[in-house]
């Protein structure tokens, strides 16, 4: 039981970590380097410009995730637009 409290406590750390970065991705300047979070036995990898998103979750050196990205739209019409796509000049709305 201790350990499953544990496991839990640690995924939900990184999903915050990775939450974060997301959001400091949104408005700051795009910039052309992966971000790479890691913790113990733990790496994410981020490719925040090329629409790649979140494309390696590695846990003990084993492959968790295929790709997660996130996605907008405005309005009800019309398709979807990559994170990447908003613009990040400052004043606008």
């Amino acid at each position: 039981m201790t350990q499953h409290f544990k496991e839990d406590s640690k995924v939900k750390r990184i999903l915050w970590m990775l939450f974060v970065v997301v959001a400091l991705v949104a408005y700051t300047p795009v910039c052309s380097a992966d971000v790479v979070l890691t913790d113990q036995n733990t790496t994410v990898t981020i490719d925040p410009v090329n629409g790649a998103g979140v494309y390696s979750w590695l846990v003990n050196g084993v492959e968790q995730l295929f790709q997660q990205w996130f996605w907008y739209r405005v309005g009800s019409t019309g398709g979807e637009s990559p994170l990447e796509t908003l613009d990040n000049t400052p004043g606008i709305v």
